[in-house]
């Protein structure tokens, strides 16, 4: 993930469980000093590279924050998607709600305090897995948290963590570079639609087209791009959003 604010609201949590609740499950200073210095450092011990989808296609934040006008929001299938295959890729909900959160993160604490009772050398090799492991944890734990403000957005993620001691992500995946928004940005191309058969027509399920001035324009050219695609006419619908055009 490049975008830090979406680990903070985790990272914020375990520290202030950690000091707030010192005998929760087990009293281990040397168990916290590694959850904190993990999740000081995550970014040294674990990666996780995400596609982000919103269950509401036709969602006028949405379009305000992605569209440049316009835009077209495209439904797929998630039952094609490559989670199904590939078992190092996992598709889950987004969680809003804050008690939630600070249960799961309590949990991890818990858990954590009670693995790590024994103590360790630091600067050791055993705690340097140690703390793989703890990230492992506490990056699955993140990537499913949001801020309740963004509850309307009804998110699930497809989500393809990877350590930082592998050289590759996983069969078919190596990390690439692009530049976004004046940032270098890491990612991983993934396939959508994956198999011999291609872009098959059953892999779209609806496309909404977004608020345009020219809306007869945008539906006209939208139809014959598919066609182009090899898409069938008539193969899934093709809406005009009822989101106001911004001004």
């Amino acid at each position: 993930m490049n975008d830090e604010s979406e680990l903070t609201l985790t990272l914020g949590l375990l520290n202030e469980i950690i000091r707030r609740e010192p005998e929760l499950g087990d009293s281990n200073p040397a168990a916290d000093t590694l959850m904190i210095n993990v999740a000081s450092n995550l970014w040294y011990f674990y990666d996780a590279y995400i596609v982000c989808f919103c269950t509401e296609g036709d969602l006028l934040s949405q379009w305000r924050g992605y569209a440049r006008p316009g835009g077209y929001s495209i439904g797929l299938d998630p039952n094609t998607f490559p989670h199904t295959t590939l078992t190092n890729l996992d598709l889950i909900p987004v969680r809003y709600d804050a008690n939630a959160h600070v249960e799961r993160v309590r949990e991890l604490v818990k858990r954590w305090r009670v693995a790590f009772r024994f103590g360790y050398d630091t600067a050791s090799d055993i705690a340097r897995r140690l703390g793989l492991v703890f990230a492992t944890a506490l990056t699955r734990t993140a990537v499913t948290f949001k801020h309740p403000a963004f509850h309307e957005e009804r998110e699930w993620r497809l989500v393809l963590p990877r350590l930082q001691v592998e050289t590759e992500a996983g069969p078919g995946h190596s990390v690439r570079y692009r530049a976004r928004d004046g940032l270098i940005l890491p990612y991983l191309p993934i396939d959508l639609v994956p198999g011999p058969e291609g872009n098959s027509p059953a892999r779209l399920r609806e496309i909404v087209v977004g608020p345009n001035r020219e809306p007869v324009l945008a539906n006209l050219a939208l139809k014959r791009y598919l066609l182009h695609l090899g898409y069938p006419a008539a193969s899934f619908p093709v809406t005009t959003s009822a989101a106001p055009l911004r001004t």
